[in-house]
């Protein structure tokens, strides 16, 4: 497993993304591949004794001339102490001095687009600050789907468990949040691409330069590299497993048609990657970014 925290840098074209990670942990291996059995996924993702599996919580930064933004906040440093027990958390609540690192301050950041609101995807929203919760990134607009604000904010018995208040409440006080409804053009390079199934209004982003380059952020409808490779393997999380399915169907033939950079959020060996297709098999080429690559000619 990766020991720390990535810091990956490309250029898609004029675009550059710089891939961030909020946090290792540790998740039952069931509960990340659902039905398939222990002894086809063991070998790819070594379990513990515990049966849990290391990942990581990636997050990414979007720069694309005026605009700064980040897509998922990662785990946050409020979790609660059971939780970081239960899931061996280690390094989380390091997004923003990543940031600073970077050469960006939290209140440079323009957009937060959060794919779903589960906590290792949303525990960076927030922060406290003298003794009350605030945003993380003060003067950012956070871009969630409506539908999947309703479901965070009204959880059941089963979604519960995903869903922090703390993560969700002081963006709408701060009067910070815009919720979209559907496939939505952020900017005119960025925008979000509706892919349900790990929750029903989850999100992906989508970042085209003006060079035509693509890249996405998957987010949990396909958390690691085999979930693109291999269409029937999808995590006991989502709720509405077959539309995962369809959702990476489609995914699937866009990422190879059009060489679609992907950028994954929970694997530790494989942070991006390129689709490839042959004889009707699909495999992830693992892709090591630099500050060279994929800058435009001329």
């Amino acid at each position: 497993m990766a020991t720390s925290l990535r810091h990956d840098r490309v250029l898609l074209g004029d675009i550059e993304l710089t891939l961030l990670s909020d946090g290792l942990m540790r998740v039952d291996g069931g509960g990340m591949f659902g039905v398939v059995p222990r002894q086809m996924w063991e070998s790819k993702y070594a379990p513990d004794d515990l049966n849990r599996i290391a990942i990581v919580a990636n997050c990414l930064l979007i720069r694309d001339g005026g605009h700064t933004i980040i897509v998922d906040t990662g785990i946050g440093g409020k979790i609660r102490d059971r939780t970081r027990a239960i899931m061996g958390i280690k390094r989380a609540g390091e997004l923003p001095r990543l940031l600073r690192e970077q050469g960006i301050d939290p209140a440079d950041v323009d957009m937060v687009i959060d794919t779903h609101l589960h906590f290792d995807h949303a525990g960076g929203n927030t922060v406290q600050h003298e003794g009350r919760l605030v945003p993380t990134f003060p003067n950012a607009t956070y871009i969630v789907q409506r539908g999947e604000w309703e479901d965070a904010t009204n959880p059941n018995e089963r979604t519960r468990a995903s869903y922090f208040p703390e993560n969700l409440l002081p963006i709408r006080e701060a009067r910070r949040l815009e919720l979209i409804d559907g496939d939505t053009q952020i900017t005119p390079h960025v925008g979000c691409l509706l892919t349900p199934g790990h929750t029903p209004h989850h999100q992906s982003v989508m970042i085209e330069s003006p060079q035509g380059k693509r890249a996405i952020y998957l987010a949990d409808v396909a958390p690691l590299a085999v979930h693109m490779e291999r269409l029937a393997w999808l995590a006991a999380y989502d709720i509405e497993p077959l539309r995962t399915m369809e959702a990476k169907r489609r995914l699937q033939q866009q990422a190879v048609a059009d060489h679609t950079l992907l950028v994954f959020p929970h694997d530790p060996a494989t942070a991006m990657g390129y689709l490839r297709a042959e004889s009707g098999r699909f495999w992830v080429d693992s892709y090591q970014p630099s500050a060279l690559d994929d800058r435009p000619s001329g």
